[in-house]
């Protein structure tokens, strides 16, 4: 049994509620994050400024946070735009 299945089943037996259930409230905070980075629209961010603007910060409790870096971003659209040029596109 994995450590994370060991805290479900801790988390199962101190609220008395079924695993399941237990896991659904712990993975539905990534459930949302994913729903909510899905919905940015980073095309027309090319600034600092620009991604300031944005919510594209989310933070989880004890966890810490999940930030969209200017840097990152840039090479991320550079490295696109290289394999849209190179006719690897097929992915994007």
């Amino acid at each position: 049994m994995t450590r994370y299945e060991q805290l479900l089943n801790k988390l199962s037996l101190k609220y008395n509620k079924p695993i399941n259930v237990i896991k659904d409230i712990v993975e539905s905070q990534f459930e949302f994050t994913k729903e909510n980075i899905q919905k940015i629209d980073l095309n027309p961010v090319n600034t600092n400024e620009d991604l300031e603007n944005m919510k594209t910060t989310f933070r989880f409790l004890n966890i810490g946070s999940l930030a969209v870096n200017i840097y990152a971003l840039r090479n991320i659209k550079n490295n696109l735009k290289k394999k849209k040029n190179e006719g690897r596109d097929k992915d994007i």
